[in-house]
């Protein structure tokens, strides 16, 4: 707990040291009694407003009923303060400053016209005392959030001296963007006694024969024609059976210099599809446009629901000051990255150019 002092003129250090000398000089030279009277009632107002605010001592301390916020969600959060000092604090306030994204109500705001961002909550304490007030807490937008210039201020009962008192503890709050259902394009076939997931793709790796064309079903068969023999050749392919994904989540726009103008929409549809791989016991990993230090980012596979809590938080962090790279150059990195047998899920701007490398599925909402 910091604490710092502001002085009115007339308590200045100089102030005090030029009284001291006005009432030596007037106590041997003058006869007069009223100056001298001032100049000690000075003394002894002053004296007792330094020694008030030395001894003053208030603490406090900050309980949230949660942390993680969904958006457009309220809660609460408390702060208790204890004055341990002897003395009745009769004028003090704590003020803070917040963000739009987060609004605070209490019965005993004081409200600033020229800044409703800005939050002033007077009270008085006794001796000895405790109080404490709630807040009420509504999340209007994701990010992170906590207090900004946070400070306990105390007058002396002769207003002559203010009392700053600063905290490192402050409320923090990750709120976290709302989830979108998604649809994910896939089929289900059952294994025994459990549904295994097949993917929309066929594993070209899994060849199971070649052979001249034959009125086969055309579900079954992937169609082909080779440029030596010019004959028509059905292929026919084993379906993936796969769980692990890839979620590709493109924020840039066409040009590649700035976030699209539905990037917050992406984000959502993101999280949904995220959320039903990890209900469907899908493993993932997931990757962003978006620049960090080392490199793109990205959540190595897993399929616990960590994982999910590491996207949510992952997605809260983003915001609008970050400089995406362009799609190209995006879809280049993660496709070599990324696991070689993950199927790509899509979300954002696809690529310019699909080959049997970059082949995936595209997620909308």
């Amino acid at each position: 707990m910091k604490k710092k002092y502001e002085f009115h003129p007339i308590a200045q250090p100089t102030t005090i040291g030029l009284s001291i000398c006005l009432t030596i000089l007037l106590s041997i030279f003058s006869h007069t009694v009223y100056f001298l009277a001032v100049c000690l009632l000075h003394l002894i107002l002053v004296a007792y407003s330094h020694y008030f605010a030395r001894k003053c001592d208030i603490e406090w301390d900050i309980k949230q009923k949660q942390v993680y916020l969904f958006t457009e969600e309220e809660t609460d959060c408390s702060i208790t303060f204890h004055n341990i000092s002897s003395f009745t604090v009769y004028e003090m306030s704590f003020h803070f400053a917040s963000d739009d994204s987060l609004q605070w109500e209490n019965e005993q705001f004081i409200s600033k016209e020229y800044n409703k961002n800005y939050y002033v909550l007077p009270f008085s304490m006794q001796s000895k005392e405790e109080r404490t007030f709630t807040f009420k807490t509504l999340a209007l937008k994701r990010g992170k959030y906590t207090w900004q210039n946070a400070c306990l201020t105390v007058k002396d009962p002769l207003r002559l001296i203010s009392i700053y008192f600063y905290s490192q503890n402050h409320p923090t709050f990750l709120v976290y963007p709302n989830i979108r259902k998604a649809h994910l394009p896939e089929s289900m076939e059952y294994q025994g006694t459990r549904k295994a997931l097949v993917s929309p793709l066929f594993d070209e790796t899994k060849l199971i024969g070649v052979k001249r064309y034959e009125n086969e079903d055309f579900r079954s068969i992937h169609w082909g024609a080779t440029a030596k023999t010019g004959e028509l050749m059905a292929k026919k392919y084993d379906f993936t059976q796969s769980d692990r994904y890839a979620v590709i989540v493109n924020l840039a726009d066409r040009h590649g210099l700035s976030f699209h103008q539905q990037s917050e929409e992406f984000i959502q549809i993101a999280i949904g599809v995220c959320k039903q791989l990890i209900q469907q016991n899908c493993s993932y990993e997931l990757w962003i446009n978006r620049v960090t230090p080392n490199g793109l980012t990205h959540i190595p596979l897993s399929n616990n629901r960590k994982q999910l809590q590491a996207a949510l938080e992952l997605f809260s962090l983003i915001n609008d000051g970050e400089a995406p790279i362009s799609t190209y150059y995006f879809y280049r990195n993660v496709f070599r990255g990324k696991k070689p047998d993950s199927i790509p899920l899509i979300i954002g701007i696809p690529p310019m150019e699909m080959t049997r490398k970059n082949q995936c599925i595209q997620i909308t909402s």
